[in-house]
């Protein structure tokens, strides 16, 4: 069986409607920020977008959205318009000879085997100077988490392509209960060095930097103990 469709398979319909309840939730109080941080967005794309509950929320506020995903279950369960879905294979190159003003990759990467971690992350930066990133580290736990990585690995990577990590979400969103802690865990922004003006705007309104450390919540902590002690 291929990369493509071991993966593909692997997330069924079932799988996209649990996974989009916290979702849903998350891209309320997230994209709000990310819009007064990041004020000239218009264009959105999400690579690995799932059922699209954080396009879904672009939308509702007048963005224009593409998603990309190929699992089973998305097409039956998306929440924006099929007009702009695309479905295309992860693990390889994707072309779409076209830049947006901001590309989402959350919690995507580490259901792709290390192999494609490096093709994964041109992809990303071939489609945006503003890259809005999320993966799961080592002991998250998850569906087919198959490459858990601590924050470096994805900074040098990125770094590879000339991007540099602004680590200013994670600060805002910590202690926000209505943001599942995956995310308030793993959110960082990756920003194009040439890109000046991007990285100006994010290091203006920025609270907090906490420089891409290896941080572990502790509600994820807790969760992990309790799961262990039920065994």
């Amino acid at each position: 069986m291929s990369i493509k469709s071991e993966i593909a398979t692997s997330y069924t319909d079932s799988f996209y409607k649990q996974m989009a309840v916290g979702a849903v939730e998350s891209a309320r109080e997230i994209v709000p920020i990310i819009l007064d941080l990041f004020p000239h967005i218009n264009s959105v794309i999400d690579l690995g977008c799932g059922p699209g509950a954080w396009l879904a929320e672009f939308k509702k506020l007048g963005k224009e959205i593409t998603g990309i995903d190929f699992g089973e279950g998305v097409s039956q369960n998306l929440m924006f318009s099929p007009q702009y879905y695309i479905k295309k294979d992860l693990s390889t190159a994707i072309e779409l000879n076209q830049k947006f003003d901001l590309c989402l990759s959350l919690e995507v990467a580490e259901h792709l085997p290390e192999q494609c971690a490096d093709i994964f992350i041109t992809n990303l930066v071939n489609l945006s100077d503003l890259i809005i990133f999320s993966a799961a580290m080592p002991g998250q736990g998850g569906t087919n988490h198959i490459n858990l990585q601590y924050p470096e690995f994805w900074i040098k990577l990125f770094y590879k392509h000339d991007y540099i990590c602004r680590d200013i979400l994670r600060g805002i969103i910590w202690e926000n209960k209505k943001v599942r802690v995956w995310y308030r865990q793993n959110i960082l922004i990756f920003i194009k060095k040439s890109s000046r003006h991007l990285i100006a705007q994010a290091e203006s309104m920025a609270k907090f930097n906490l420089y891409g450390l290896p941080l572990i919540h502790p509600e994820l902590f807790i969760l992990k103990i309790n799961r262990l002690k039920r065994k």
